[in-house]
């Protein structure tokens, strides 16, 4: 499920909870109550769908990939005796063609891989009698040649399990968009008989019908983009707001103005005491578009 569906799925599910908790309200208009229970029968359809989306790949994709690294290792292992049969032999092109590295196998498509895999089949096949000394022997090269098989059946499952995820995905989008017109044409219109019977049971429906994000929450504007702790020391950001006065009777921008090390430095008449740290930058007073005079012999702390 992407995101909206998700988003559209948790909707779905505090509806369902509010209505199932005030059955008893529900249950005063007859037509009402079918409705909601066909509703919880579209809720169940969907959560259905998703996990049969969500499967219906994984479960493919792992017989593809055990069936990739069994191969791999055939080739490995076969490959490690071949070459040195050749090499004894003086079969350099033998040698060169058999040559094998893990990574590099791995880094090829499934369609190269499954070629080479076959290509050196043959090979292998072609030298049966001379590699039984090596380790390679009948039952090696038969467990060899149903890797090689299970390899591309494997790939066909893929094929077939892309395929079948595509179902999966639009039987999903089908059932949201049968529930959403549910809900607008024929529920919400129910749930007007309650406006003036049962306000609170009203509003609170229609408070939940509404699709919230679920997303990562973003910062409004005028936050402070970096925490400031208790010492007035921060990341260099701006807090900005209105003029507050202090106790001794000059005005401070609400929310310490930072420079540029995150330091934050002392108006003028005011004190340390009031929370302002000392730094090496110049706070603006009043309402903002002031400048402080400078405190004689200012005291800077690094």
């Amino acid at each position: 499920m992407n995101s909206q569906q998700l988003n559209r799925l948790a909707m779905y599910r505090s509806l369902q909870d509010y209505l199932q908790r005030h059955a008893a309200i529900v249950g005063k208009i007859p037509a009402c109550e079918e409705i909601v229970s066909l509703f919880n029968k579209n809720v169940a359809s969907i959560e259905r769908a998703a996990e049969v989306q969500a499967g219906v790949t994984a479960g493919k994709t792992d017989v593809k990939v055990l069936a990739e690294e069994q191969l791999i290792d055939f080739m490995i292992r076969i490959g490690a005796s071949v070459r040195i049969y050749a090499r004894r032999a003086g079969l350099l092109e033998m040698d060169a063609r058999v040559s094998t590295e893990k990574w590099a196998l791995r880094g090829l498509r499934d369609t190269e891989l499954l070629t080479r895999a076959r290509l050196f089949l043959d090979e292998v096949t072609q030298h049966a009698g001379e590699l039984g000394k090596y380790g390679v022997d009948e039952a090696a090269l038969e467990s060899f040649r149903l890797a090689v098989v299970n390899f591309g059946k494997a790939m066909g499952t893929r094929e077939s399990s892309l395929a079948d995820r595509k179902t999966a995905r639009n039987d999903l989008q089908s059932l949201i968009l049968n529930t959403d017109r549910l809900l607008s044409e024929e529920l919400d219109g129910m749930i007007e008989h309650y406006r003036n019977t049962d306000e609170a049971f009203y509003n609170n429906y229609h408070q939940l019908r509404v699709t919230k994000s679920l997303g990562v929450r973003r910062k409004s504007n005028g936050e402070s983009a970096a925490p400031v702790n208790g010492n007035g020391n921060g990341a260099g950001a701006a807090a900005t707001g209105n003029a507050t006065p202090t106790p001794n009777g000059s005005d401070v921008v609400a929310g310490a103005v930072h420079t540029g090390n995150g330091a934050t430095a002392t108006p003028a008449g005011a004190s340390p005491g009031n929370g302002a740290a000392l730094g090496t930058g110049s706070a603006t007073t009043g309402n903002g578009n002031a400048t402080p005079n400078p405190v004689p012999a200012a005291v800077i702390v690094p």
